[in-house]
């Protein structure tokens, strides 16, 4: 996932030329990058991005060998140095994206994985540093090619193109290679004093091969142990950030102003700045109001509330909820649907948390058979626990019981499956909506029932859910109730199976 920065300076941390993932992929991976996520496409323009990158990367060593879209430059990690290292007729100098940050050394002296190899003398990652391969030393880039610090068998000295230099050269300081800083060109011209300035003065830029990045220019006078990635260390500490949290209800306003601007709706319009709406709440409540739930303005009372994912809950997502975990995958194995090639049909999946079968509970998502018939797809979700009292009480009493919890198994997971069918009405019946009335206590011991054409929902005194399931009027019709009350019948094979739904002024006989 990109991680971005929204504001003025919107891809601070892009196009910098330093690494924050380990394989480089937010830097070198932009121009392999076709669509990016809904998440990232509303506060970053591709486009813009990949042009920033090219201003960048079309110009740094060796580029002009290597198709900078889909080639990182670096010279190849050859066994014979003095021969092979620079004879790119031999060992083009660039390697694919995927091999960067893979553990293997595909670049000489390791500048390939300088974010995955720690460095033994500083304990830190390799960064802006030479790997002597034999020796495991490292040598920093500001101190390369200077003759002063080197590899015991002076391996860094081949990637600064020391082998052309004349022996004449190292003892007479009016010839070109008597400097450390003179460079030899791959064409044979010697340059004076160009190594490092920041500047291709060779015809592929190799005077600047083994350099710092421009993203470390500002460190130069510290050793690359504290300057690799400094910057962002430093910036990302002192920067000034404003939060921005969202406004519950939104105002009129905002919602006539985004059903009008539509696609061109901005990030900016659909968040409020906390400085500018709210004053009264420090950035320090904001980000830790609600655990690892997401706070929310509500404007109505000026207050400050928590969206909690499913496993927290509480007035500041502060309690963790007792959750079961769910992978499920569905075989489709001797089913109607094993060659099925029609794209219309859909299952709706509904996954019922019982306790002693009763729904305490449910999930539900689809699936298109069409879509994972050869392909192997996992469902995750929670279903939580009840945190009523009889359920509370009853897992409280379960706790000191060993036997019990060994023995007996009160909790269960039923999965029902239902055909639905593109084009259809397969909304989910208006029976749902009663939910909200069982909540209500009932004065004596006796059940509540809400139904509709299809489905048929039951709760019992002290649940708070309640258990719905497919309806057939049909298979209802029994005379086992008196007074008129209405028959539902449980097992249609078992005639002792069934509920009374009393008439006004009647109830279960206990």
């Amino acid at each position: 996932m990109l991680d971005v920065r929204v504001g003025e300076d919107d891809f601070i941390v892009f196009a910098d030329d330093i690494w924050d993932c380990s394989d480089g992929s937010d830097e070198e991976g932009i121009f392999i990058i076709n669509k990016l996520s809904p998440h990232n496409e509303a506060i970053v323009n591709l486009n813009k991005l990949k042009r920033m990158c090219e201003k960048l990367y079309k110009n740094r060593p060796l580029s002009t060998f290597c198709d900078y879209r889909k080639e990182y430059p670096c010279l190849r990690n050859v066994t014979n140095l003095e021969e092979e290292l620079w004879n790119f007729t031999l060992h083009k100098p660039c390697i694919p994206p995927s091999q960067l940050g893979d553990g293997i050394i595909q670049c000489y002296g390791a500048r390939d994985e300088k974010n995955t190899i720690k460095r033994i003398d500083f304990s830190d990652m390799l960064g802006n540093a030479f790997l002597c391969e034999k020796s495991n030393k490292t040598i920093d880039y500001v101190r390369a090619c200077t003759r002063i610090v080197s590899c015991p068998d002076f391996e860094d000295a081949h990637g600064c193109l020391m082998d052309s230099v004349p022996d004449s050269a190292l003892t007479d300081s009016n010839l070109c290679g008597y400097d450390p800083f003179d460079v030899f060109c791959l064409n044979g011209e010697c340059k004076r004093y160009v190594r490092c300035n920041y500047q291709f003065d060779c015809e592929s830029g190799e005077d600047e091969y083994m350099c710092y990045s421009d993203g470390d220019t500002q460190e130069l006078d510290a050793i690359d142990q504290f300057s690799y990635r400094r910057r962002r260390e430093v910036d990302t500490k002192s920067t000034p950030r404003s939060l921005k949290i969202s406004n519950i209800p939104s105002s009129l306003d905002s919602i006539i102003e985004n059903e009008n601007m539509a696609m061109k709706q901005t990030t900016d319009d659909k968040f409020v700045s906390q400085k500018s709406q709210n004053e009264s709440f420090n950035k320090l409540q904001i980000a830790y109001n609600c655990n690892r739930g997401v706070t929310v303005h509500v404007l109505e009372n000026n207050n400050l509330s928590c969206f909690c994912p499913p496993s927290y809950y509480g007035e500041h997502c502060e309690y963790y909820s007792d959750h079961l975990t769910i992978v499920t995958h569905i075989n489709y194995t001797n089913s109607p649907y094993t060659n099925i090639d029609d794209d219309s049909v859909v299952l709706q999946v509904l996954a019922l948390f019982l306790f002693d079968d009763q729904v305490i509970d449910h999930y539900n998502f689809r699936v298109r058979p069409v879509d994972e018939i050869n392909t192997y797809i996992k469902h995750k979700f929670f279903l939580l626990y009840s945190r009523s009292e009889k359920s509370l009480n009853h897992r409280r009493k379960r706790y000191f019981n060993r036997t019990d919890i060994i023995n007996n198994q009160p909790y269960s997971v039923r999965f029902e499956i239902y055909t639905l069918t593109v084009g259809q009405n397969n909304s989910v019946p208006l029976v749902f909506k009663y939910h909200t009335l069982c909540r209500e206590k009932l004065i004596h011991t006796g059940v509540k029932c809400f139904r509709d054409d299809d489905y048929l929902c039951i709760c019992e005194e002290d649940y708070y859910r309640a258990e719905c399931f497919g309806y057939d009027g049909s298979l209802d019709r029994c005379n086992y109730c008196l007074s008129g009350g209405y028959c539902v019948r449980g097992d249609v094979t078992n005639h002792v199976d069934f509920k009374c739904l009393c008439p006004r002024c009647h109830h279960v006989k206990s």
